[in-house]
């Protein structure tokens, strides 16, 4: 029978091998966190077992560290040995509810309105049955040991590796399959509420169920729904209010405010801002808001607030390498790194038609984006930031720069055409609909492919 503490064990052991292939190969904690855009902290905790790493932070360190895999295959052996531990606890009746709680491979899942109170969530999800068999297997065990002990340390530990998975995976993952993993993580961690009454616990939960809240809202916004989008972003602040982590609360008024710049609704934008700024304790928190102010400035018209709020932005920057529990510990969406921030500053330069600036922090975007490994890079940014670059060429008056800018959009494949990009591609359609470009040839050429692209696009749309 294997124990709570052979899996603690296991994991210990997992980190003194960490420990000692980065001490071989001459890395100081600090600098293996540099590495891995990880914080020290991340790695110290690791090393000694009080933090269960994805998997993707494995297979980087294995990279880093040439492990040729031990690494890996450490972590891996740890999960089975988890998984077999849920197995052996879990009752036969409970087995059993696993397999009610597991949907058919395939099948569409239900409406999200009207569950939990969330009445305004009206998306229809779609599950294209390429999802993984261990993985639906992994989330039935953890629902199976949840209900049958209640809430192991083990299991909260899951969960919150699992938000981790999908957070880090949102670059590559399409937007449909991205709400669907988030919202039967949510839903796990609604259900796991009711069968405790442990504060700490709940506070995991509700935890949980903020941040899966806060990756649908993302995900809804680029399938062009926004009000789905801003119902998740409330949703999501209410729980993390409820659980106490001010963070994960300061993170969602951040989404509602860029919601709302969205919307072209500036004025509600900045009343979310200030609302954060009273709980924001971080730097990359104010780091983060301070840019999603400058674009509310930007969208208003106010050069000087625009500009104050870069500089203020720039006053809290973080480094790459530290910057609280959403930025180091869960990663992915939740990071706002100087790419974000640059793409971000040069969006707000446009609103000014201010082409200069705003080719100079695009292509800062652009470069840190490509900095990173091809697995790491994501593709909606980097997307944005390239029609936005094509924006600014084209208010240079440098046409053929904004068509190489924008072919690598022009090529993108159905499923990665989200309302965030055609939303950009459209205000580059207007600007090459000014008087100057009439009798362009390239402009007009440039005019039909984006006419094209986005027919393909709504028709994308039309069939989910």
């Amino acid at each position: 029978m294997i124990t709570a503490h052979d899996i603690a064990e296991a994991r210990r052991s997992l980190g003194r091998k960490l420990a000692a292939l980065r001490q071989a190969a001459g890395y100081r904690q600090k600098d293996l966190a540099r590495e891995l855009i990880v914080s020290r902290s991340s790695i110290a905790n690791t090393e000694v077992g009080r933090q269960v790493s994805a998997r993707d932070f494995w297979v980087r360190c294995d990279q880093v560290l040439r492990a040729g895999g031990g690494l890996v295959r450490g972590y891996d052996d740890l999960q089975a040995l988890t998984r077999t531990h849920r197995v052996q606890v879990a009752e036969p009746t409970e087995a059993k509810r696993v397999t009610e709680f597991r949907e058919p491979e395939g099948r569409p899942t239900s409406d999200a309105s009207a569950e939990h109170g969330q009445d305004s969530v009206v998306l229809r999800l779609r599950l294209d049955g390429r999802e993984s068999l261990d993985q639906s297997a992994d989330e039935a065990l953890v629902f199976a040991a949840g209900a049958a002990l209640g809430l192991a340390a083990e299991t909260t530990t899951d969960l919150f590796e699992q938000v981790r998975y999908i957070a880090r995976d949102y670059a590559g993952h399409h937007r449909w399959q991205t709400f669907a993993l988030a919202r039967q993580l949510r839903d796990l961690a609604f259900d796991l509420s009711a069968k405790t009454r442990r504060p700490n616990d709940l506070a995991d939960v509700y935890l949980i169920a903020s941040l899966c809240s806060l990756l649908m809202s993302s995900a809804a916004f680029d399938l062009a729904h926004p009000n789905t989008a801003a119902g998740l972003a409330r949703a999501a602040r209410t729980l993390a209010g409820i659980s106490g982590h001010a963070e994960a609360e300061v993170w969602a008024l951040g989404l509602l405010a860029t919601l709302s710049n969205w919307r072209n609704q500036p004025e509600r934008a900045l009343g979310h801002i200030e609302q954060a700024r009273s709980g924001a304790s971080s730097s990359v928190s104010l780091y983060r808001l301070n840019h999603i102010a400058a674009r509310s400035h930007a969208l208003l018209g106010n050069r000087r607030a625009t500009e104050d709020a870069m500089s203020q932005a720039v006053r809290h920057y973080p480094g790459e390498a530290g910057g609280g529990f959403l930025q180091d510990e869960i990663g992915g969406e939740f990071r706002f790194d100087r790419a974000r921030a640059s793409a971000c500053a040069g969006a707000a330069w446009l609103h000014f038609g201010d082409g200069v600036l705003a080719q100079r922090h695009l292509r800062e975007a652009l470069d840190a984006y490509h900095a990173l490994p091809t697995a790491l890079r994501p593709w909606a940014p980097v997307n944005g930031a390239r029609v936005d670059l094509a924006a600014a060429l084209v208010l240079a008056g440098d046409l053929d720069g904004a068509g190489m800018a924008m072919e690598p959009i022009f090529g993108l494949p159905v499923t990665h055409r989200i309302s965030t990009i055609a939303g950009r591609l459209s205000a580059v359609q207007n600007q090459l609909r000014e008087p100057q470009y009439r009798r362009s040839a390239l402009a007009q050429q440039l005019d039909d492919r984006i006419t094209q692209w986005a027919h393909h696009q709504q028709r994308a749309v039309s069939d989910r």
